[in-house]
């Protein structure tokens, strides 16, 4: 008896090591899936948020909290709240009241986007993470597409940078790799503008509008955690069930977060263009604070 119970009990050791690494490669699988798809564009949107938001504040000290809100809001502030409303429409939120700018000086809010879902629905559960990043997402789209209208060629171009990333371990230069390419890219487009052609300024001027409102806000932030929440843990969920059968192919991840990492790539780059905008605000600033 007491020899059955030995062995019952090493199986069950045994059976439980294995899970336990089993869920543990999923886990770092889910983690590399999870920055192959949004990664890059999670660094690129946090560098953006602070950029812009430093924008916004000097410039509302500067010159008022007016000049701000009608020199570059009037654009940024509907293409924010249109991002909102599109990934509402694509994770079937009901939109119940959008304002695409109206300022308001008790609030502080310069547009919104009032919607409601199914609290059990997975899918709509995960479309908050999407609403919330609708600005950056189609911010981003706005530009490339105004970069090639107007300069005749993308601020940005589409990047492998986490193509050949393997393991974990692989993500920091792929990170450095693919900023090094951004940097590179933009000053070859810097240095092909024509700073004597209207468009140039036109666009310069559009990159520092959209780019200045590609930020979240605090309810964005709340609601995007429990959208990225359910999405980790249903990603978890699958990426167990599938790595007990076979490999997961990460292959199809790496081609998908290509999208998303071009992206990033126009973040990052149209948040380089407006940095100049940002220092020459903060020198300025300073400058004044000593009078």
């Amino acid at each position: 008896m007491s020899e059955f119970l030995a062995n019952l009990f090493r199986v069950l050791w045994n059976g439980l090591l294995l899970l336990f690494v089993h869920l543990w490669h999923a886990s770092l699988v889910t983690l590399l899936i999870l920055f192959l798809l949004f990664g890059p564009l999670i660094l690129a949107a946090l560098l953006s948020h602070f950029v812009s938001r430093r924008v916004e504040i000097r410039l509302s000290q500067l010159f008022g909290t007016g000049f701000y809100v009608y020199a570059l809001g009037w654009l940024g502030t509907p293409l924010h709240e249109l991002g909102h409303a599109l990934m509402c429409v694509v994770f079937r939120h009901e939109i119940q009241e959008i304002r695409l700018f109206k300022p308001d000086r008790k609030t502080g809010l310069l547009g919104f986007v009032e919607h409601s879902y199914n609290p059990r629905s997975p899918y709509q559960q995960v479309g908050n993470f999407f609403i919330a990043i609708g600005p950056v997402l189609l911010g981003a789209g706005a530009i490339l597409v105004l970069s090639r209208l107007l300069a005749g060629r993308f601020l940005a171009a589409p990047g492998g940078a986490m193509d050949d990333v393997a393991g974990l371990a692989e993500i920091p230069a792929a990170i450095l790799w693919w900023v090094g390419e951004v940097v590179g890219g933009l000053k070859s487009f810097f240095l092909a503008l024509t700073l004597d052609d209207w468009k140039t300024w036109l666009l310069l001027y559009a990159v520092l509008a959209i780019g200045s409102h590609v930020n979240l806000s605090p309810s964005d932030v709340a609601s995007a955690r429990v959208g990225f929440t359910i999405l980790c843990l249903l990603l978890f969920f699958a990426v167990t069930l599938l790595s007990a059968v076979t490999d997961v192919p990460l292959g199809v991840f790496q081609v998908a977060g290509r999208g998303f990492g071009l992206l990033s790539s126009v973040i990052l780059a149209s948040t380089g263009l407006m940095m100049p905008v940002w220092l020459l605000l903060e020198g300025l600033g300073a400058l004044l604070a000593r009078k």
